[in-house]
């Protein structure tokens, strides 16, 4: 069982956690990169339980969900940190709209201008931002790497 998470401890703005993972980027830092995502708890009670898995068609059951989750994002983060020295980011922007999912509002399409050795591109080094009372995390690090 898990325990429930006493807060979640995201940045204070979606702009506070894109330069917190820039940071993280240019120091290569995995401990402060993976303190940007969710963790299991916060997934478990504040996440799972509004997102469209948990609903039909799909009731995926919330540790598959967290299973398939943290394989992508662990892998993605690892690529992110490989490739860290050839990726300078530069800024963000979010393409899409949020929406209100349960408890959480999240935002989806959101991409990462870097320059690299072929010039400046957008690519998408995390997934979706979510917010859960004024508090701002990653739901992975699931990437374009």
């Amino acid at each position: 069982m898990i325990d429930s998470p006493s807060t979640f401890s995201g940045a204070r703005s979606r702009d506070e956690l894109l330069r917190r993972f820039i940071a993280g980027v240019r120091n290569k830092d995995r401990h402060a990169l993976a303190s940007l995502a969710v963790n299991r708890a916060e997934f478990a009670y504040l996440v799972y339980p509004g997102s469209r898995m948990s609903r039909p068609p799909y009731n995926q059951p919330p540790d598959i969900e967290w299973m398939l989750l943290r394989a992508n994002s662990d892998g993605g983060l690892t690529k992110l940190l490989a490739r860290a020295d050839q990726l300078r980011p530069l800024g963000y922007h979010c393409t899409s709209k949020s929406e209100r999912d349960g408890a959480v509002t999240v935002w989806s399409g959101c991409l990462v201008r870097v320059r690299g050795d072929t010039g400046v591109r957008e690519l998408r080094l995390f997934g979706s931002v979510v917010e859960y009372h004024g508090r701002y995390k990653f739901t992975s690090y699931g990437s374009d790497l």
